[in-house]
Formats: structure tokens, sequence, C-alpha cells
């Protein structure tokens, strides 16, 4: 994280669009955009 300035600026952007019904429920939203997106193994088809 490059800053508590530049946190504190992202969790206002969040809480300023988007509506949570808790403090759980924001830092939940927060942790699963962190979890990594599983790769295609090479050779695979686009799907997508």
């Amino acid at each position: 994280m490059p800053s508590r300035r530049t946190f504190f600026e992202h969790l206002r952007a969040l809480v300023q669009y988007l509506p949570f019904r808790s403090w759980d429920h924001l830092f939940d939203f927060m942790l699963d955009a962190l979890k990594p997106v599983p790769r295609k193994a090479k050779g695979q088809p686009n799907t997508g």
C-alpha cells in the first residue's frame, strides 16, 4: 500500500459510491477484490 493517505482516499471513494450494510461488508468486499483470478492453461480456447 503506497501510503495511509492513499488508503483513506480509496476508502472514501468506495463508501461514497457503493452502499455497504456494515464495516464487515465493506472489508469483505475489499478482500474479495484482492483474490487472484485463475489463469487459463496454455492451449485452452478463449470462451469469453
